[in-house]
């Protein structure tokens, strides 16, 4: 399979990310078997995503909702970005098609929250309705049924959603300084579980993602490791292994969803990989005592 991506420099040609099956089952075991078990894809599901057409991630949940029997909900477009999307015209079809599992990428996911924000902000019970929600999470709860839900938030879910989200991914890779936690916005207008997910396509969309039941209102928070990856930090800058309180450093990944090269450019996938497997991913991060990670920016940003 050849993937293109964008470069992270605008003078460069896209790289053609070569993955083999491998690879691919790789990322789709893992983020099988990542969720609970009460909160797993089961052939009562309905995924929709809206992913630009070159994001592995959707290809590999595609894979996984179908191999458990669930059902996949289609656009009548393809996209090529997540930045510039029809905003009105693909909640639409999300609330025609009413998929029960929606993922999304954070610069799509911030377009739709401005939307709420402006039909909704001025609201002193959406405010309000977000605020109590914030202190359930804190508490480690994630409610659906408030007073607030009957009074604003269950609209918004029929009107934009559907109604039947009941699983949001959000592919995050960090870059977005929106102010707006959006994890949280979304537990608390959506009533639903959020897993936030750190990618590349070279890893075939499978890094880190966080827990079901983590709702710390931190919006770099990625998770820790998915099942088949590695990880390691490496000393960059000021940012060190020896960090206190927390070690800090270059991420660098390892594993079977690992791609295995550049397509006909043998330089690049030199640069790219260690000779002993490791990948880098040119972002720093912080790892928690708890295993999760969180991402503190990419190296040409810090």
């Amino acid at each position: 399979m050849q993937i293109i991506r964008s470069n992270d420099h605008d003078d460069q040609k896209p790289l053609g990310v070569v993955l083999t099956h491998k690879n691919l089952l790789s990322a789709i075991s893992s983020y099988n078997v990542h969720p609970p078990n009460n909160h797993k894809i089961t052939s009562k599901d309905r995924l929709m995503h809206s992913f630009a057409i070159d994001n592995v991630l959707g290809y590999v949940l595609q894979a996984l909702t179908t191999y458990l029997g669930g059902s996949i909900a289609f656009e009548d477009k393809i996209s090529h970005n997540d930045f510039n999307l029809d905003v009105e015209t693909i909640l639409f079809s999300i609330k025609e098609l009413k998929p029960t599992i929606y993922s999304s990428g954070a610069p799509f996911l911030k377009q739709v929250q401005k939307l709420i924000a402006n039909k909704y902000g001025n609201s002193f019970i959406f405010q309000r309705g977000i605020d109590r929600k914030n202190r359930y999470h804190l508490e480690g709860r994630l409610v659906s049924d408030c007073m607030y839900d009957m009074l604003v938030f269950r609209d918004i879910r029929q009107k934009m959603f559907g109604g039947h989200v009941r699983m949001l991914y959000m592919d995050d890779d960090g870059t977005d300084n929106n102010k707006v936690n959006l994890g949280s916005f979304y537990r608390a207008v959506l009533g639903s579980q959020l897993i936030k997910t750190f990618s590349r396509t070279e890893t075939s969309s499978g890094i880190t993602a966080t827990v079901v039941y983590d709702y710390m209102p931190e919006k770099k928070l990625v998770g820790p490791p998915l099942p088949a990856m590695e990880i390691k930090l490496v000393n960059y800058n000021e940012f060190t292994a020896e960090d206190l309180p927390n070690p800090r450093g270059e991420i660098h990944v390892r594993g079977n969803n690992v791609f295995v090269g550049y397509w006909n450019n043998i330089e690049a996938s030199m640069d790219a990989i260690h000779p002993d497997g490791w990948f880098n991913t040119n972002m720093v991060g912080e790892v928690l005592p708890n295993g999760s990670f969180l991402l503190l920016g990419s190296k040409n940003s810090l």
